[in-house]
């Protein structure tokens, strides 16, 4: 895998087919529509607006908010995106190739983010080799699924949202297959340093350097992912039935909310933002993974002498 990663980065220098060139013009018109749709009264239309449908986000508080709590990721389309879109029409029997199709549609109607990207060719490759029953480990589909997105869209090779949703990915599956134990508490906490040590370019660079951040962040993760699901579904209810007496309450509770997550973060302070090393950040990661294979050789051959 680290051959592979640095073949594709080296022609990724020379060779640049992007898929999304031929996909824009569609996913404009879907994008423009999605932001329509969702832009209300509220004064957190734009939180909705990248939430839903991949806009810059324009609340520089709450985007410094989140940011500090290792949340942002989370108001940009993402692979949480697709995977809750997933389970629930998979929840609701709808067979997997119309599910695809949805998913490739929320992709072009949320302006083709290159975290979307890897997310649905990620849960694409995962049902390939559930199908065809390949002997491959979760790490070697995230992995490969990125590749993927690399040979379609050579772009991504410099995009920072794609690379540290593809890192963090790979550091989780890294995790799980590493580190063997039913203690949910000692998994996360590994989980929590791998995620550190694979993303510590970007936090280096472009946030802040103190852990306790990424420990709230995954702590807050999946209640946060709901509470701003749960309350852009209410806004745009409100929008066409109630009228704005509910969006300002609406409004007020997510003051509240906002409020305790910059209350968690005092302690860490926003970085000045530098730019990004690539040469540093590919060597780094190429390293990453060359560790990965040699500690996975290793545990591989004390489980055939045990």
């Amino acid at each position: 895998m680290p051959i592979i990663l640095i073949i594709f980065i080296f022609f990724g220098t020379f060779f640049k087919f992007s898929m999304n060139k031929y996909l824009a013009p569609i996913s404009h018109k879907l994008n423009i529509k999605c932001l329509n749709e969702v832009a209300s009264e509220s004064r957190y239309s734009s939180l909705w607006q990248s939430f839903l449908c991949g806009k810059k986000l324009d609340l520089k508080k709450e985007k410094n908010t989140l940011i500090k709590t290792g949340l942002y990721h989370l108001i940009v389309v993402s692979g949480g995106h697709f995977m809750f879109i997933d389970k629930t029409f998979k929840f609701l029997k709808l067979p997997f190739i119309f599910r695809v199709l949805i998913l490739f549609l929320y992709y072009l109607t949320s302006g083709l983010q290159a975290p979307g990207a890897r997310a649905f060719f990620h849960l694409v490759t995962y049902k390939i080799k559930q199908y065809f029953d390949f002997k491959i480990s979760n790490t070697q589909i995230t992995f490969f699924s990125g590749i993927l997105c690399l040979i379609l869209n050579m772009d991504y090779w410099r995009s920072l949202s794609f690379w540290l949703s593809w890192i963090v990915s790979l550091a989780i599956g890294i995790n799980d297959s590493l580190f063997y134990t039913e203690n949910e508490i000692q998994k996360k906490i590994l989980q929590i340093f791998l995620i550190y040590f694979f993303t510590w370019p970007f936090v280096n660079s472009f946030s802040f350097s103190h852990p306790g951040i990424l420990f709230i962040g995954t702590v807050l993760l999946n209640p946060t992912f709901y509470i701003l699901f749960t309350s852009a579904f209410l806004t745009l209810f409100l929008k066409f039935t109630a009228g704005n007496y509910f969006l300002n309450l609406l409004d007020f509770l997510m003051d509240l909310f906002f409020s305790f997550l910059a209350r968690l973060t005092d302690f860490a302070d926003l970085k000045n933002q530098s730019p990004m090393n690539w040469n540093f950040f590919w060597t780094y990661l190429f390293s990453l993974m060359i560790l990965y294979h040699f500690f996975k050789i290793s545990k591989e051959r004390e489980r055939s002498h045990a």
